[in-house]
Formats: C-alpha cells, structure tokens, sequence
C-alpha cells in the first residue's frame, strides 16, 4: 500500500499501469499522489471493493485542530489526474465513496479529469460520487451488465464524447439528484449508445446544439426522449438501428447529414417487419410521382439501409440525393429488382448490395453510372449466377466497374 512514508519517493510520478495481477485484492492509495496523471488498472480480477484505501483517506488526518474547529476545511484527492481507466476487473462489484470523518472537512474529487473509461466492470451496479468533472471530455462505459445509473448530477459542459455500450441495465445517465433539467451539455460532439435497451435518461435533444456525430443501436427507449430528432440541425454522421415502431420519420430535416445509416432490428421476435420507409411520402399507398417528393439530405454522401425484410421496392427518394457517392443495401428480402431511376444518382462511385436472397436482376440503367468505381454483391445467390465475369447473362450491365466483388 502506498502510505504517507511513500509519497517522497513517488510524488514525481505521471503514469501508473496495473495489468493483470490476479492475487492483487486491494487498490493502493493513489490519491495523494500530486503530479499522478494516468492510472490504467486491467485483469485485476480478485479486487472486489474500492474504497478509501484508493483515495488515500485512510492517510488523512480528519479530525480539526482547536484553532480550525469551526473553519471548514477541503481536502483534494487525485489533483492532477487527467485519465482514469478500469478494466476486466470481473470481481469488482463496490465502489465506496470517498469519505472523511470529519464534519467540518469537504472533499473535492478529480478536479481536472478529462478521461473516463470503464470496460467489462460486469458486478458493478453503482458508481460513486465522482465529483463535478467539469473538465471531462470523454466517458466511455462498455460492458458493464449491472449498472443502473451514472453518478452525474451536474451538467458535463466540458463533455465533447459520450459511449455507452453494452449496459442492458442502465436506466438513466444522471443520479437521482440531476439539477439541471438534463442539460448542461451543450460541448458534446458524438454520443455513441449501443445495446442499452432501457435506457431512458439521456441530455434533452435540444440542448445538443454541437452534436456532429450520433449512433443509436438497441436502444430504443432512448426515443421516449428524443421524440424530434429535427432539431439535430448539426449532426454531420447519422445512425439509428432500432424496432419498427421506434424509426424516427423526420430525418429529411437533418439538412447537414453527410453519412446516414438506418435499419431495423429484429433481435426481438415481437417485432413485425414495416412494409414502407420512415421518409416523408414513402409510405404505403401514399402518392410518389416526382410532384410531390421534395428533394431531401441535400449534403448526404454515404447512405446505409439496413433491414427492410418486407420492402418490395427501394424508396424513391433516393434518386433525388444528388451528393449521394456512397449506397449500401442489406437485408431486402422483398425486394427482386433494383429500379431503373437507379441510374439517376450521376456521382454514386460505391454501390454494395448484401443479404438480399431474392434480388434477381439489376437495371439497365446500370451502365448510366460512369462514376461508380465499386461494386460489391454478397449473399445474393440469385445475382451471383446472372452476373458472373464475361459468363454471366447480364455480365454486360458491370462490366465496365473497376472494381467488382461478388
């Protein structure tokens, strides 16, 4: 353990790593190291607890003098702390506060922490107290299975990226004493949710007026929140895999989007496949002629559609997305002809087509693209047997692509 008589001899030291040390069963006291910046710890898989040893309380003397009795008094832990990280440590299922026995002493914690990632922490349900952290940049939480709510009851403004994968449990981003009505957060560049199906308490959507960068997978109670993603107005980089009843359809107003990515998650067997696309006028039935579809995602480059099982034709609204350099399709099981007006889109330079088992011809239109310089076919059998090189009966539509993967 890292005691008062050790800090002479360690108070030179930035970085320390603890990697895989399984007979380890106690954290030593780090934090009244006063130049300490980095502290990894990884694979420690005996520890069970973290508690005062690892702030160092249990070296502070927390009684007050006579002359200091009544004067309040503020001990800082880990003052020069930049980047906390915690790893594999699979027995670890408290973390303790830290404490001072000492009523008139406060303790101010990582006050200029920037980095804080927490990886495969799978017992642990509860973070601690962790301070103000208004100088954090970067939260990135993964795996960890049984946490149920971050400790943040403050606004993050310094928070540019925020990653929360993989935390089925996980209900809320903020304790049960947030007083700032869930903003705070206006810095935040790319949030990044995957795999967090309950989680509800997220930053209020218009409050994010610097978001660039916005993935959303298996996390469709997010949207109880977030019910008008419109006001997104900055997002450059869009992706949303989710249930069908939870696709937002406001989409065509993100008008700075240059990469978009949506589909449907059928994970849950309850979820019944959606027979039209979430843009304005692709419903079923409603009118498409070329009067009434309005040009949309007049910036976008790259588009991903991912999982429309019952669509039997692509939207048409894709032609009109005159940018548009970069389309994938995946998992189209309806749909068995590509449509002609494909050959619209002049500046499409890669065109992926995966997982669509029934597809079975391409238009002729094909040769009008003279910019595409990609073409990828995977898992369309009926595709593969048309089109193979100078054999193929419709071999004549590619063959003037470059590049061709099939």
């Amino acid at each position: 353990m890292v005691t008062k008589n050790h800090l002479p001899l360690l108070c030179n030291l930035v970085k320390i790593k603890l990697k895989s040390l399984s007979y380890c069963k106690q954290i030593p006291s780090l934090g009244d190291l006063p130049n300490l910046q980095v502290i990894e710890m990884d694979k420690l898989g005996s520890v069970e607890c973290i508690g005062n040893e690892f702030y160092g309380c249990t070296n502070l003397d927390g009684a007050s003098s006579s002359s200091n009795r009544h004067e309040a008094t503020v001990t800082t832990l880990f003052p020069a702390l930049r980047e906390l990280v915690l790893r594999h440590m699979n027995g670890l299922s408290k973390w303790s506060d830290a404490m001072i026995q000492s009523y008139s002493s406060s303790i101010k914690l990582f006050p200029l922490l920037e980095e804080l990632s927490l990886d495969s922490l799978r017992k642990l349900a509860l973070l601690p107290n962790l301070g103000d952290l208004k100088y954090l940049r970067r939260l990135n939480i993964d795996g960890c299975g049984n946490l149920i709510r971050l400790p943040i009851s403050k606004g993050l403004k310094s928070l540019q990226n925020l990653t929360i994968v993989r935390c089925p449990n996980l209900t809320s981003l903020f304790s049960e004493y947030f007083y700032e009505g869930l903003q705070g957060f206006g810095s935040i560049e790319s949030i990044y949710l995957v795999g967090c199906p309950n989680l509800v308490g997220v930053p209020e959507i218009h409050s994010l007026h610097s978001l660039r960068r916005l993935l959303i997978d298996g996390c469709d109670r997010v949207f109880a929140s977030w019910t008008r993603l419109e006001t997104l107005t900055t997002v450059e980089g869009l992706t949303i895999i989710s249930s069908a009843p939870f696709l937002p359809t406001d989409l065509q107003y993100l008008t700075s989007l240059t990469s978009l990515t949506i589909g449907i998650n059928y994970d849950d067997g309850d979820n019944e496949p959606l027979d039209y696309f979430p843009w304005h006028n692709s419903k079923s039935g409603s009118s498409s002629s070329d009067n009434n579809i309005q040009p949309c995602f007049v910036s976008l480059k790259s588009l991903e559609l991912r999982g429309w099982r019952n669509l039997k034709s692509l939207p048409e609204q894709i032609q009109y997305i005159s940018a548009l350099r970069d389309l994938t399709i995946d998992h189209f099981d309806g749909l068995e002809v590509l449509p002609e007006w494909l050959g619209n889109i002049p500046c499409l330079e890669k065109l992926k087509i995966w997982n669509c088992e029934n597809l079975k011809q391409l238009p002729e239109a094909m040769k009008c693209l003279t910019c595409l310089q990609q073409l990828s076919i995977w898992n369309c059998p009926l595709l593969a047997e048309r089109f193979t090189e100078d054999s193929g009966t419709e071999w004549h539509k590619i063959a003037h692509i470059p590049n061709i993967d099939i």
